[in-house]
């Protein structure tokens, strides 16, 4: 006799579950600034001989020159502006007789043609470094000293209160130098002798 025994089978179901991380990102933004502290330097030549070391011959024809240099340093954004004035006009060791200074006096915008003669002048001959300095515009093409007495050179008279004689209108990296021409020419009634002045040269940021 054939036994069936019935049962019931049971298996076990196992589940996993993995937990996904979901990333959450957000941003900030932060203004950053800081500060350059501005630099200006002005470097000029301690003295000048205008005559160039030659004796001024007195004849109301012979024009002599001489140059210095004024050189300007600074970082600032909108550049500088370079001033003169005379402190003290050339006058001869007996302390009264001067050496007369060329006319027109420069006032900004007024340099003229040198005439022989015509005392002591100064204009800004050349520039070296910066780019948007109006020195061509304000003095003559000519960035040479010594042909005075010509259309291309400009030249004032020295001003008893401090005017600008070039500006230099935006930043300039590095030193920039500018050479001033003296020239002198003196009729044959200028008292012979020495004559000593003092010119005083200053320079202010553009902004």
């Amino acid at each position: 006799m054939k036994k069936i025994i019935a049962g019931v089978g049971a298996f076990a179901l196992s589940l996993t579950v993995v937990g996904v991380a979901m990333a959450a990102t957000t941003t900030d933004s932060q203004n950053t600034s800081a500060t350059v502290e501005e630099n200006l330097t002005l470097d000029c030549a301690a003295s000048i001989d205008v005559d160039g070391g030659t004796p001024i011959v007195a004849d109301g024809a012979t024009i002599e020159s001489n140059t210095t240099t004024c050189a300007v340093t600074t970082n600032d954004a909108a550049g500088y502006h370079l001033q003169v004035r005379e402190t003290t006009q050339l006058t001869h060791t007996d302390a009264s007789t001067t050496l007369p200074n060329f006319t027109p006096t420069w006032t900004g915008a007024n340099a003229a043609q040198y005439t022989a003669g015509g005392g002591l002048a100064f204009r800004v001959s050349n520039v070296t470094g910066g780019s948007t300095h109006d020195r061509a515009t304000l003095w003559g093409a000519d960035t040479a000293c010594g042909n005075a007495a010509t259309a291309a050179e400009l030249y004032a008279g020295l001003p008893s209160g401090l005017v600008d004689i070039l500006e230099e209108d935006d930043y300039v990296s590095g030193t920039s130098t500018s050479t001033i021409c003296y020239a002198v020419s003196v009729g044959s009634t200028q008292k012979a002798g020495e004559y000593s002045g003092t010119v005083e040269y200053s320079v202010t940021t553009g902004a």
